[in-house]
């Protein structure tokens, strides 16, 4: 496990939030159904905060952008998901990646995505439950 500082969680406007400042050894770190992603909107540090709309195994791919009321830039569907097995794999128009989740020892959620092909690894700083899009902490922008 590679950490940055300590984990911890917050209840947000009844929205369970989990945060994490640990990422996962995606060699060695145990692996996550991806199924703890249904229903989420999870926010890859600096990438993107999408929320992964459907149930089961399969649905769209919604990017929560600056909401749904920005006239500029507004939440609309990306792509879509699809779980098979312990793998994850996002499309966007003809591209697509696979992951795995991978949950650092002692996190209380997944905390990486490791891609199966090319051992890429990306931070997953937040996972926001909730039946829509939501922004994440990261991508609000400060009072002027």
């Amino acid at each position: 496990m590679k950490s940055l500082s300590l984990t911890s969680c917050a209840i947000i406007l009844g929205t369970f939030t989990f945060f994490s400042s640990v990422y996962a050894d995606c060699a060695s770190d145990p692996i996550v159904s991806p199924t703890a992603l249904v229903g989420t909107t999870v926010c890859v540090v600096n990438e993107s905060q999408e929320f992964h709309q459907g149930s089961g195994s399969s649905g769209d791919l919604i990017d929560y952008k600056k909401g749904s009321s920005d006239p500029v830039d507004p939440t609309t569907s990306v792509g879509s998901w699809s779980i098979s097995g312990n793998n994850i794999t996002y499309t966007y128009g003809g591209t697509s990646f696979t992951y795995t989740l991978r949950q650092a020892t002692g996190a209380a959620a997944p905390t990486s995505y490791c891609n199966i092909s090319t051992s890429t690894e990306f931070f997953i700083d937040q996972i926001i439950s909730g039946s829509t899009a939501s922004q994440c902490n990261w991508a609000v922008a400060p009072a002027s």
